[in-house]
């Protein structure tokens, strides 16, 4: 999920392989974009889940509000101390931190 046009992540997918990610929503895929939860409800319906299954992991404020409003469990990275969503859990790095450390973190911010 990304706010740049699609055009821009062509470009960059010829330096970076992005052939992990099933699903790829840019701004160019929605009407709204963040702050609007458009583009997190679109990849969760190509995904064939229900927003409440995914996790959203966010490096912006925007983009947190995003996921929280489409209903994701919302991790922001690198969060600094900011007042983040309620709802959304910051974790200072993904250094370190393993898919059943993130899982918890998700839980703990759909707990919230």
């Amino acid at each position: 999920m990304t706010s740049s046009p699609r055009h821009w992540v062509e470009r960059f997918a010829t330096a970076v392989d992005l052939t992990p990610f099933r699903v790829i929503v840019t701004a160019d895929d929605t009407a709204l974009t963040k702050p609007a939860p458009d583009p997190y409800l679109r990849a969760a319906a190509a995904l064939g889940l229900a927003p409440s299954r995914c996790v959203a992991i966010e490096d912006s404020l925007v983009g947190a509000a995003a996921a929280v409003a489409a209903g994701c469990a919302t991790v922001v990275v690198g969060d600094g101390g900011r007042s983040l969503p309620r709802g959304a859990r910051g974790i200072a790095s993904l250094v370190g931190v393993d898919a059943d450390r993130l899982r918890s973190v998700a839980r703990d911010a759909m707990s919230s």
